[in-house]
């Protein structure tokens, strides 16, 4: 019998479907769940009425547990062991369902052992006692739920005595699905189920179902209560990763672990048990992301004194040990050739920054190596920039869906494609021009798609043919700004034109009024705009 997960996609209870939640549920039901993405009903306006709206979807949800119940042999579900879960909407929707219906009638959610949270926000009412145990997932700067409800929620969750873990995505705004975190998500609530699902004590249950460690580092794992108020009573056992190490003589309330100094990267597991003869304990598993010891990033900038383009290259030395040794950095320059770019690294501090400037433009493929004082390569890191130099426009352009008067701007093609299912460029790709004046961003594209479909209208029309844009001034130094604007573009099956904008700084408007002169035109597969 499989243990079950409902995952709720996000929206703001208006928008959104169950095939928003494809890609997790798929990676989950590898793990050994059942994964029903289910869908619920959506408002065009949910806060009109917001306890109807919510009163709707829980309904929706007890249809669910009620399908669960009629179909558990036909499918080997086990009707014990049931999570819920979702982003966004979905998420808030798990957390108030579960919580309301511990008072309204708790039969049905009584075989729900887990919640996972991902940046729902806050509960609606105060935390019921028998609330199961949290997974809370949240990234730093989301611009439309913030990270600073999930920390309150966090702190409910403590002081109401209810088990807990929060998942941070350093730098991630409203995206799990950041390409950057998104198997972390997985492995980490995988690991927070997996444990909660065998351990239903809370004594039994590790602070923490994931962590971040440099390679090379040493780390800690503290033991639960249960395990320290029997360690006399048995021997701890440990299953680690190839090559990895733990300290066997500590006998404390902790265990120590070490990571070999390599070049491998990614997500292991750790799985700890106390050795009770016949009597089992129950185990926990924890997942370890290892990482580069040092975390680079590149920022690219005008220098208004010598009118050149430049580049910073920040360093943060991400292990718990000083850092000393050599950085060298391989780029295309301005002018397309190989540049390179060495520089010594003396005791940075775990933890600490240090930046660098490389006196030109560095794009393309930019590959960083470090190396310690010995000169052993510690990692290698590649990444792909795509900075591209625009050219002040000469002569104006006319808007109207035509790329005629554009080909002697810069142009550029889209490389990475994101379509389940993309069977190559003739099936979609997209290439365009850019340009600029004093007062406007000149943007042309060409997109090859056979077959066009946009029948959604206003801040929905990013779930149909449409094209997003996320627009921001970048900091003096280069660096991407808080506030952003994104925005689209769409032409419905009507041939009308459609705007929005759905995130923008202080002073501006979220709706159809963004001002962008717009032309849009199809013939055959191409669509121009």
């Amino acid at each position: 019998m499989r243990p079950v997960f409902i995952f709720i996609h996000g929206g703001g209870y208006k928008e959104g479907t169950k095939s928003d939640t494809a890609d997790i549920s798929k990676n989950l039901a590898k793990r050994g769940y059942a994964v029903l993405s289910m869908d619920y009903r959506l408002k065009q306006d949910p806060n009109a009425d917001f306890s109807r709206t919510l009163s709707d979807a829980y309904e929706d949800i007890v249809d669910v547990m009620g399908w669960i119940n009629k179909n558990a042999v036909t499918y080997g579900l086990d009707l014990g062991q049931i999570a819920i879960g979702g982003d966004s909407a979905g998420g808030h929707l798990s957390m108030n369902f579960v919580n309301e219906y511990l008072k309204i009638d708790p039969s049905i959610v009584k075989p729900i052992f887990a919640i996972v949270d991902i940046y729902g926000g806050l509960l609606i009412s105060n935390i019921e006692e028998k609330l199961p145990p949290v997974l809370i997932i949240h990234g730093t700067i989301d611009q439309i739920v913030p990270y600073q409800q999930s920390l309150e929620l966090n702190d409910a969750l403590a002081t109401s005595g209810i088990y807990h873990d929060m998942f941070t995505m350093e730098g991630v705004g409203h995206d799990y699905k950041n390409v950057k975190y998104i198997d972390e998500v997985v492995e980490t609530t995988s690991h927070f189920l997996s444990n909660v699902m065998n351990s239903p004590k809370t004594e039994w249950l590790p602070e923490n179902s994931g962590i971040v460690i440099a390679s090379g580092d040493q780390f800690e794992i503290k033991l639960p209560e249960g395990y320290i108020r029997n360690l006399a009573e048995g021997q701890i056992k440990v299953i680690l990763p190839k090559g990895w190490l733990w300290d066997k003589n500590t006998g404390g309330p902790s265990l120590h672990v070490q990571v070999p100094l390599s070049l491998d990267r990614g997500n292991y597991s750790i799985s700890v048990s106390l050795d009770q003869g016949q009597e089992a304990a129950p185990g926990f598993a924890i997942n370890v992301k290892v990482v580069d010891p040092l975390k680079e990033s590149f920022e690219t900038y005008f220098d208004s004194v010598d009118h050149t383009i430049k580049t910073n290259l920040q360093i943060t030395n991400q292990s718990n040990s000083n850092f000393s040794g050599a950085l060298h950095v391989a780029y295309e320059t301005e002018e397309s050739s190989q540049g390179t770019f060495t520089t010594n690294v003396d005791q940075l501090g775990p933890g600490m920054d240090a930046t660098f400037y490389i006196p030109e433009l560095a794009r393309g493929k930019r590959i960083v190596r470090g190396f310690n004082a010995s000169g052993t390569l510690l990692q290698m890191t590649e990444d792909l920039s795509h900075t591209l130099l625009l050219h002040k426009l000469q002569k104006p352009i006319h808007i109207d869906g035509s790329l005629e008067e554009w080909k002697d701007q810069v142009h550029f093609d889209v490389n990475d494609v994101q379509v389940i299912g993309w069977k190559g460029i003739e099936d979609a790709s997209v290439g365009g021009y850019l340009s600029w004046d004093v007062n406007n961003l000149y943007l042309a594209l060409e997109v090859t798609d056979d077959k066009h479909s946009q029948n959604v209208d206003d801040n929905a029309i990013w779930s149909a043919d449409s094209v997003q844009l996320g627009i921001g001034i970048a900091n003096t130094d280069g660096s991407v700004p808080l506030n952003y604007h994104e925005m689209g573009v769409a032409m419905n099956d009507n041939g009308e034109l459609l705007k929005w904008r759905w995130l923008a700084p202080n002073g501006f408007r979220t709706d159809g009024s963004v001002a962008i002169d717009l032309a849009i035109s199809r013939k055959n597969a191409k669509t121009t705009l």
